[in-house]
Formats: structure tokens, sequence, C-alpha cells
């Protein structure tokens, strides 16, 4: 396919000129590819904060990749100086969703509400690890109509798949037999961390029954379903044993590791407790196992990075030393009372609030991944509309094209795709492309912003959907990035 003129591809959709930038002026560091990174740095950081709103990114680059929601999955590398970045953003996954509601609209800004919990399964030896389909979370609220659509619910640990359709690495259904809850209790993953011989440890969002509504487990304890109950299919857990869960730390051992890590919040003050478990994730700096007094007796653990409700400011903990201040690549991930928790230990800065939120999730990888992805706004354009897309994530100064494809959106519809080994998101959804906007370069921080006013006179119902590809020093093969969808 011939690459067309920027202007002259979007003039198929009534848009108005067009302008492409370079970047944004903000001139913080940065390098637009998965955290600012830092001599000696080795393991980076998948997560999430809670609340709503968003936190910026201590590099401001861009304008819509410089904010994370609770709906993005940002990443550090952890430094000095480092800033986090958007990994994956809520655009990029309402692609692969599709109308989960049947209202004909392709894009749902609140579908899930917010990414709770995640974990990475997959191929971890490949070199591009994780993309989009190794990434599995949970979400707060439901998604899909049973019978119409897949569903993933609050207790559903799953990855999204093309044409709507979901991975789960284990489902609400699993969950409440391994631990025998009653039918009226709910099931809210609030964390989760599978380890490499396939035990998984959970903490739930509320408090609730389980042995048959014997044992009271709290929103703050960690629960563990041991590998030997666990029959898995890949990364899909395919069999439980009835009843084998149980409780491996009490919320109360939490909340003593909290307060003997000294650590403070926001404002400076000592945090006594962990609230709601919120994060779990192995602490790989830690040698060893550590002793937990759990439901069932003695348990050996792994060391584990943890977070939790009153820690904000994104602090993050560990399990070693009977609980300290988790330190990764020498930076140290919380503040010590009575300096304050200020969240730039993760890349972090104030966004619509006057302090960073808590860590909602957490996932350590042991190298900085690979990170390409689009984000626009508006989704859903309307006649003078200025069009605003952006691209994070590629080399400085590199080459960009972003293919393109048009369709109908249809009720319970989803934008055709499939897998690729590309590295990247894991998925194409535009090739062949109908259009292809070629001749694109981005800025010295790897960021690359194209406007444009949407002068209407698209039928409705149309959807245009932009997925970036690009080339990475290091990478042998085009990388394929998040994409995005707008419709009109």
């Amino acid at each position: 396919m011939k690459p067309l003129h920027l202007a002259l591809t979007l003039a198929i959709l009534a848009v108005g000129p067009l302008a492409a930038a370079q970047d944004n002026p903000n001139p913080g560091g940065g390098d637009g590819n998965g955290g600012g990174g830092g001599a000696g740095a080795t393991y980076s950081i998948l997560f999430s904060t809670t609340g709503t709103g968003h936190d910026a990114t201590v590099s401001g680059i861009g304008t819509l990749l410089s904010e994370l929601t609770r709906q993005d999955i940002g990443v550090v590398t952890p430094a000095v100086g480092a800033s986090a970045e958007t990994f994956l953003d809520n655009a990029n996954y309402n692609v692969v969703h599709g109308d989960k509601d049947f209202d004909a609209i392709w894009f749902d800004p609140n579908i899930g509400q917010a990414i709770d919990a995640i974990t990475v399964c997959g191929d971890a030896s490949y070199a591009k690890f994780p993309r989009c389909p190794d990434v599995f979370f949970s979400v707060k609220a439901n998604i899909g109509i049973a019978g119409l659509t897949a569903v993933m619910t609050p207790g559903d640990v799953a990855s999204p798949r093309l044409g709507g359709a979901y991975s789960y690495l284990i489902t609400e259904a699993q969950i409440r037999m391994a631990f025998d809850i009653p039918a009226n209790e709910i099931v809210d993953v609030d964390a989760v961390e599978k380890a490499d011989d396939g035990t998984l440890y959970l903490s739930l969002e509320n408090d609730v029954w389980i042995r048959g509504g014997a044992v009271l487990s709290l929103d703050g304890d960690m629960l563990m379903i041991a590998a030997a109950d666990l029959v898995y299919n890949g990364c899909q857990v395919i069999a439980v044993t009835p009843g084998a869960g149980t409780i491996a730390v009490f919320e109360a051992q939490w909340d003593n590791m909290v307060m003997m890590s000294g650590v403070a919040d926001a404002a400076g003050l000592p945090v006594m407790v962990v609230g709601d478990l919120n994060a779990l994730a192995f602490d790989p700096t830690g040698a060893g196992t550590w002793n937990s007094p759990g439901l069932d007796g003695i348990v050996a653990l792994p060391h584990v990075l943890f977070s939790g409700d009153f820690l904000d400011g994104a602090g993050v903990l560990s399990t070693q030393a009977a609980g300290s201040i988790a330190v990764l690549n020498g930076v140290a991930l919380a503040a010590a009372a009575p300096m304050p928790t200020t969240g730039t230990q993760m890349g972090l800065l104030p966004g619509s609030a006057a302090t960073v939120r808590p860590v909602g999730n957490l996932c350590v990888l042991d190298h900085d991944p690979l990170r390409v992805i689009a984000d626009a706004a508006p989704l859903l354009p309307l006649p003078g509309d200025t069009l605003h897309v952006e691209v994070g994530g590629l080399d400085a100064l590199g080459p960009c094209a972003l293919m393109g494809q048009a369709g109908m959106a249809a009720a319970g519809g989803s934008a055709p795709g499939f897998s690729i080994t590309n590295p990247g998101f894991g998925f194409a959804f535009a090739l062949p492309p109908l259009f292809m906007i070629g001749g694109l370069a981005a800025g010295p921080l790897g960021h690359l912003v194209v406007t444009g006013a949407y002068a209407g006179g698209v039928p409705a119902g149309t959807t245009l959907l932009l997925q970036p590809i690009t080339v990475k020093a290091g990478f042998g093969a085009i990388v394929f990035g998040g994409p995005v969808l707008m419709q009109f």
C-alpha cells in the first residue's frame, strides 16, 4: 500500500487540515520508552494507581500519555529522576474489548471502571515480554452481558483476546470453589501474583466468608492456592481442588509490617495499618523465604512487595526484615517519617489531586519492557472538534507510520484483527491497511503528536482504527503498537 499524505488520508473521513508535532514542549527528563531508567537499573514495575482522576508522569511527555488513570497501566524503571510512562492505556484495551453493552458504540470510557490487579503470564524468555496478551488483570465492575458477549467479572483474572473474548488465568467460579465461598458473598480480586510453580496469591476487595461460612477473610488478608491444587493449560487454570485455598498472611501481620517499616504517607505522617491490601508482587531482592503463621499453620512464603489503602504517594513496602520500605535498583520506593512519600520514587507527580494516590497493583519485571502505544481524543468526535493523536515509546527521532482501517460499528461487535508474533502489542487490526499515514518521525523524546480539525460529514457509526508501527533499535522486526479507535 502506497503511503498517503496525512492530510489527504484523513480527508477521506472529512477531517480538516492536520499538523504533526514532535514531542511536547515540556523540558522534563525521560526517553518515552518505559520509564526513565538509569545506570545499573535492572528491574521495572508495571502498576496502576487507585481512585478517580489521574496522576502525572515526572517527564510530562505528551498530553494524553502523561496522565495515568486507574484504567491505565504504567511502567517505571526505578532510578534517580526516573519517570513513569504509560505502558498500556484504556484506549488500547477498548479496541480489544469491543462493544460489551450492545449500544453499537465500540469505545466505552468507563469499561471495567478500574484495573484492580495485574500479573503476567506467557513466554517470559521472549525479549519483548510482556505484550498485551501476556498481561492478566482484574477489573472493578462487570464487563459484558451474560449470554450475549464474553463476560469478565471483578472476580476473574483475565486477558482480552480478539473478537471480544477473554483468556482466564483464574475465574471467579474457580476462586469460589477453591475457598468454598458462599454464593451470596461478593468476590472481587484486588491483588494477584502467580509464582513460577503455579501457586497463586490473592487478596480480595471485601471481607469475605470462606470455608462455607466458617472463616471470615478480611480485605487485608493474603490468600493462597498452592500449585498442587491447581491444574493449568498454559496460562489458564482448568481445574482447582475444592476447598484447598487458605489464608497465608492475615491483615494484622501486614499492619505490623507497615508499622515496622516506619513508612510515611504523602503528608509525612507515619502509616500504621495497611487497610485494604491493594497490590502484591514478588520482591526480586529478597533471598530465601519467610515463615507466616497462616490459617492452616506455618507456611514458607517468598518475599513480596506490597501496598495498601493508606500508602498514598504511591508507597511500596517489602516483607523483608519483618516489614521495610521496598528498594529496587537502589531506589527506596517510599519515604520514612517524617519525610513525605511524594510519588516521585515511582516516577509520578500529583495530577488531578493534591497528592499522588496509592498504588493499586504491582508486577515486577527483570527488564525494561518494550512500549509503543497510541492514544487519541476525542474518541467519539463531533463536528468542530480537534482530533489529537499521540504515539509514545518510539525511539528518539524514530520513524513511525499509522496503519488505518475504517468500518461500521455493529451492536456487540469488535474490531477485526489477528494475533502476531511481532514485538509490541501482540495483535494487529489493520492488515492489510485501508490506508497508511507514513513519513512521520518522533521527536528527541520519542513522542509524536498529530492534530487536525474534524469538519463533520462522516456517516454515523463509522469507525477509524489507527495502529502505530515503527522500528526500534535492538529489535529485528517491525513493532506493532497499541491501537486506538475513533467512532464518528
